[in-house]
């Protein structure tokens, strides 16, 4: 046995050429989860200082390739085939890179064995995805009854998800009729999350595995358990998708990181699904009295604010 690390998951970040000028921001948000280990896989390590708990490793294209081909003899994709330089035009006219590298997730398991070996769970987050407290959302009673975790009520998103770091599980991926192509044809299939050209993509292949018995997933989470018990608390909610709550093409959205708690600019009740533009009663606004506010709150972290004001890495 190797060395075992007391975090609850590494959660994989993959970005080559630059980091976004939000991900400072990012890190600030991964620093209150000490209970998670991030990996960051890139060829360029990012300018800010990083958290104890977010690691750097200099992966290229061609060294992640050169992983895949090793750990997957029938992998012949290159270094250019991972790439972004392509866009997928959906409708109303949204746009989105089509990077190959993202149907590869489900396999960096494998590639990444070396890396993850110490952990018993892994997974993967977008760059652009500010956390809040994962161990509020991925409690161990929970890593303990699951092989999967997926933050909604698909079986997989390629925002973030959760496997138990064994053989059975990071090989589930090869179960799905669509594999060979997966490794070998340049076209993004959209293989992990599985709306796209892949006729049995992960999502499908871990609901028929479910479904079988041979693993068990953890996914649209009950919010009922995560919900303070206290009279006048605020809600504690688990995962918040954007897209889902407002129209950012008519209201801009907004994000508040204040002593441990992160907020957002939605509506309760029957108007949650229209932002408000009402700002005045966010903590980081100067509001009078943060207590009295009408904003939904996902939790960070109940410790005070581990990153002083000149020591936020350029994020402001």
């Amino acid at each position: 046995m190797g060395w075992r690390s007391k975090a609850k998951a590494a959660i994989i970040i993959c970005r080559w050429g630059s980091w976004p000028a939000w991900f400072p921001l990012v890190l600030r948000s991964m620093e209150p989860n000490r209970d998670f280990s991030f990996q960051l896989i890139s060829d360029v390590r990012p300018d800010v200082p990083l958290p104890p708990n977010v690691h750097y490793h200099a992966v290229s294209l061609a060294d992640l390739v050169e992983r895949f081909r090793k750990a997957i003899p029938s992998f012949t994709l290159a270094p250019a085939d991972l790439e972004p330089h392509a866009l997928l035009h959906l409708r109303g006219g949204i746009t989105m890179s089509a990077a190959k590298i993202n149907d590869l997730k489900p396999m960096l398991g494998l590639a990444l064995s070396d890396i993850l070996a110490p952990y018993k769970w892994w997974g993967w987050v977008q760059e652009d995805v500010v956390l809040g407290n994962l161990s509020a959302c991925v409690p161990s009673s929970l890593l303990s009854e699951s092989d999967v975790i997926s933050p909604r009520r698909e079986k997989a998103i390629g925002t973030f998800m959760l496997f138990r770091n064994n053989e059975s599980v990071n090989n589930a991926w090869r179960k799905s009729r669509d594999h060979a192509r997966v490794v070998s044809d340049p076209d993004y299939m959209i293989f992990d999350e599985g709306w796209g050209k892949s006729h049995d993509a992960l999502p499908i292949v871990l609901g028929r595995e479910a479904h079988a018995g041979t693993l068990r997933i953890a996914n649209n989470f009950s919010l009922k358990q995560l919900e303070p018990r206290s009279p006048g608390a605020v809600r504690l909610r688990a995962f918040a998708d954007d897209s889902n709550d407002i129209d950012i093409n008519k209201t801009p959205l907004l994000l508040c990181w204040d002593r441990g708690s992160l907020y957002l600019n939605l509506r309760n009740g029957p108007e949650r699904h229209a932002a408000s533009t009402d700002y005045t009663s966010m903590p980081c606004l100067g509001a009078a009295n943060p207590a009295r506010r009408s904003y939904e709150e996902v939790r960070v972290s109940p410790q005070p604010d581990p990153w002083p004001p000149r020591a936020r890495g350029g994020d402001g």
